[in-house]
C-alpha cells in the first residue's frame, strides 16, 4: 500500500513536534473515535525493533489536526553511530498509523528519520 510520504530530521536531545492536517477530497478527516499512533522502527520489516514511540495528541479531532511529539530524553536515547565527521545518520524509519471506529488500520504517514548529532555539550 502506498502512502505520503515525508523525511524527518531529529537533534540530540531536542524536543521534536509535527503538525498534522489529515483529510479527503472533502475536507478535514474527522478524528473523533480514531485512534492514532506513531513509532520509529530500525528497519522498514513488519518486525523491526520499535526505537521510540511518538506521543500524539489531537486538539481538534473533527478538523482532523494532530500533532506527533517526542521528548527531548527520547530523542537522546537515539543516539546511531555517528562521528564527527558524519554527525547526520539515519536513525531508523517512522510510519503514522490510523485505525478508524470500527478498526480498520491504514498508513497515513512515513518516512526516514536522520538524526542529528550535538557536538557541544552543556556545562
Amino acid at each position: 500500500m502506498s502512502y505520503p510520504h515525508h523525511d524527518i530530521t531529529l537533534t540530540e536531545g531536542a524536543e521534536f513536534a509535527l503538525s498534522l492536517q489529515l483529510s479527503t477530497a472533502e475536507g478535514p478527516l474527522d478524528l473523533t473515535g480514531y485512534t492514532i499512533s506513531a513509532q520509529i522502527t530500525a528497519g522498514v520489516a513488519e518486525h523491526a525493533p520499535v526505537l521510540a514511540g511518538f506521543t500524539v495528541l489531537q486538539p481538534n479531532p473533527a478538523g482532523g489536526e494532530c500533532y506527533l511529539t517526542l521528548e527531548a530524553h527520547q530523542t537522546a536515547a537515539l543516539v546511531p553511530a555517528a562521528s564527527p565527521t558524519e554527525p547526520h545518520r539515519t536513525a531508523g524509519y517512522y510510519q503514522v498509523r490510523l485505525r478508524d471506529p470500527a478498526q480498520h488500520e491504514q498508513i497515513v504517514l512515513g518516512g526516514t528519520v536522520t538524526y542529528q548529532q550535538t557536538i557541544t555539550r552543556s556545562t
